[in-house]
């Protein structure tokens, strides 16, 4: 018989009453964290965190990395911890660090990637947190011209500042001296800061070329990559080109998350090609999805009960995002936990069930502000769409519009020269998708 995970994790709390306990230290003003006996060697710890990097328990590495810092006081059980959550980094983290980086009281010595990473980040910190002067004092301690993490972050500041020019500058000037697998991600987000300061400056031809010969063919994509890669298109009239990479949001690769943008701008090209019926369709599979949950949010029912509204991509609710991710992430990487070797198990239980129940308290706390932005959302879209559609509908009776429809051919066979060709494998709707498994879209434009 199969136990719920949650139910594992949960119940497990019992076996640790020392959890997350904050205990006055004896004869000290301040409070520090107390370790339940049976995982209070740090050479454990730094056994494990190496074993759950190479299972790829990233969640888990992250949180023993923080417990790290928390418990332990000798340097090379926190310099590993640190290593760690900047490889972390390295590897594609996709949320904020921050809080790791603020009690940090270490000072690598050697000079080495790891130790102008650390000193970035706490800099990072302490300029966010208006303390200017120890900012620079973490910052002289890296080579500026040469480091591609600071002209990386150099450029962020800049495109912060409106200064697209120089934040191009430096960011181009930072892809001229990365090299190698460990710099991927970051090779990833400074392309797609090109990309979008190109689409700022309306240059949508060279933006939608750095999403088409990179990242959309990177593995893995980052949904967002089609979106905006979409947008670009749309603003070169390239309409069925944009509808084939917003399809892709359509399929198990966009992965749990929905993205309502998807259809504010299919809409918006169906509007550019007066495609009414297409609209019809849009709306009507819209109406499917979460015609329930929008009934349900106006007549005032708990938001708690629309599980949709968590899947609900939100940039202004990115802290909520993180803690359900890390909660769905515990839980999957919690059941490798048997393939760690059995003297780490009983640090590495420690570990996730400490987290998980972490994350559920923080959880909450962001939850009603998230769920209520979710909402409103996704009932302005509802309406959004009904009044497009009746601006599609008027186009029908424009007399300057010709509603013709040509059909498409099976399969249609486009010679371009004697070495290449193009088949087109015709699909039923609006589009087709050929034998790289690429979408595009077939709609005809009505309003011409």
């Amino acid at each position: 018989m199969r136990i719920n995970i949650v139910l594992i994790l949960c119940l497990s709390l019992f076996a640790y009453p020392g959890f997350a306990v904050m205990a006055r230290a004896k004869n000290s003003s301040g409070w520090r964290s107390v370790v339940p006996h049976d995982v209070n060697d740090s050479r454990l710890w730094q056994q494990l965190v190496p074993k759950l990097m190479k299972h790829h328990m990233y969640y888990g590495a992250l949180a023993a990395a923080s417990d790290m810092i928390n418990f332990f006081d000798d340097l090379p059980t926190k310099r590993l911890a640190y290593k760690t959550i900047v490889q972390l980094i390295d590897l594609g983290y996709p949320f904020s660090t921050r809080a790791y980086f603020v009690p940090g009281d270490i000072e690598p010595a050697k000079k080495s990637e790891f130790s102008q990473s650390y000193f970035l980040y706490k800099g990072i910190v302490n300029l966010n947190d208006g303390m200017k002067k120890w900012a620079d004092y973490y910052f002289n301690k890296i080579n500026k011209k040469n480091f591609p993490k600071y002209l990386f972050f150099q450029a962020l500041q800049e495109y912060a500042g409106g200064h697209l020019k120089k934040a191009k500058a430096s960011i181009n000037k930072m892809l001229k001296l990365i090299k190698g697998p460990g710099n991927f991600d970051l090779a990833k987000k400074a392309a797609r800061t090109l990309a979008r300061i190109d689409y700022q400056q309306k240059k949508y031809k060279e933006s939608a070329e750095i999403y088409e010969t990179f990242l959309l063919k990177t593995n893995p994509i980052s949904p967002e990559d089609w979106l905006e890669a979409a947008w670009s298109l749309y603003r070169l009239k390239k309409y069925n080109k944009a509808l084939g990479l917003l399809y892709n949001l359509e399929s198990k690769a966009a992965g749990r998350n929905i993205y309502l943008e998807k259809y504010i701008l299919r809409a918006l090209i169906y509007r550019k090609m007066c495609s009414y019926k297409a609209t019809h369709a849009l709306i009507k599979k819209f109406n499917r999805e979460y015609g329930k949950t929008i009934f349900g949010i106006k007549i005032g029912e708990p938001l708690s009960r629309f599980a949709v509204l968590n899947r609900i991509v939100n940039a202004n609710e990115i802290k909520y995002e993180q803690e359900i991710k890390s909660i769905r992430e515990l839980k999957k990487e919690f059941r490798s936990v048997s393939k760690l070797p059995r003297r780490l198990r009983p640090v590495a239980k420690y570990v996730y069930v400490t987290a998980f129940h972490m994350y559920l308290r923080t959880e909450n706390l962001y939850r009603t502000q998230a769920l209520e932005t979710a909402a409103q959302r996704l009932v302005i879209l509802g309406e959004s769409l009904k009044f497009l559609q009746f601006d599609v509908m008027r186009s029908q009776y424009n007399p300057n519009t010709v509603f013709k429809e040509k059909p498409v051919k099976n399969p249609v066979l486009l010679e371009t020269n004697k070495n290449n060709f193009i088949i087109h494998w015709p699909q039923w709707g609006d589009y087709w998708r050929d034998e790289r498994l690429s979408y595009k879209g077939t709609l005809k434009n009505k309003c011409d």
